[in-house]
């Protein structure tokens, strides 16, 4: 009589099994890999443009009117120029309207300006265009009072808006990024008899800005 199970290669498909298995387990490895680098690699760095602690302004408006913000201002803390794209609002509430963007220069009289009452205001000086200007390293004399970032802006509903943070495109070299400047807005827009004055309160979510 024939024994049949000598023929029965039983430990095969167990390490077969296993073999699979540790394969599987590289390629997701892999493919998780490859999808971080490919996030990473996408998405703009910070660079070397910043601006120090995180820090808010309010203000008063009425419905309908021009005005200006002048809070932020960013500096480059590396050793080669930065030339700025664009800037913008982050996590604006709907209904506050960009009309305008500019920079103040290193030849401005004041650092910053909070806010103006009328969009253009001459208050703001040494306003130069967004795209294209070269912002020196904060090392260098054009570049130690870093760039005041303009914004003209209008509300039309009455209610409380706010913008979390600015942010800057820009590139070094060639290479694009987008960096957060901590300077959040809050407008309380108040009827045409409410004097532009009091206290606003402070924006929500000063560090949950995101670009």
């Amino acid at each position: 009589m024939t024994d049949t199970t000598a023929s029965i290669p039983a430990a095969r498909p167990a390490r077969t099994r296993r073999l699979l298995t540790v394969a599987a387990v590289a390629a997701v490895a892999l493919i998780a890999f490859v999808t971080w680098l490919l996030g990473r690699d996408s998405s703009p760095s910070q660079g070397p443009l910043s601006a120090p602690a995180t820090e808010s302004v309010s203000i008063f408006q009425h419905a309908g009117d021009r005005f200006g913000y002048g809070f932020p201002v960013a500096y480059n803390t590396g050793d080669r120029p930065a030339v700025i794209d664009a800037i913008r609002l982050v996590n604006p509430t709907p209904g506050l309207e960009i009309i305008d963007t500019r920079l103040g220069g290193s030849k401005r009289k004041l650092l910053f300006l909070d806010a103006t009452f009328t969009w253009p205001s001459d208050e703001f000086t040494d306003q130069q265009p967004v795209k294209g200007y070269t912002l020196a390293p904060a090392t260098q004399p054009d570049g130690k009072r870093g760039v005041e970032l303009l914004f003209g802006l209008k509300v039309g509903k009455l209610g409380s808006y706010q913008a979390r943070a600015v942010a800057v495109d820009y590139t070094v070299d060639g290479k694009q990024h987008s960096a957060l400047i901590h300077r959040a807005l809050k407008v309380c827009v108040v009827p045409d008899s409410h004097p532009l004055e009091g206290d606003c309160g402070e924006p929500t979510g000063l560090d949950d800005a995101t670009r």
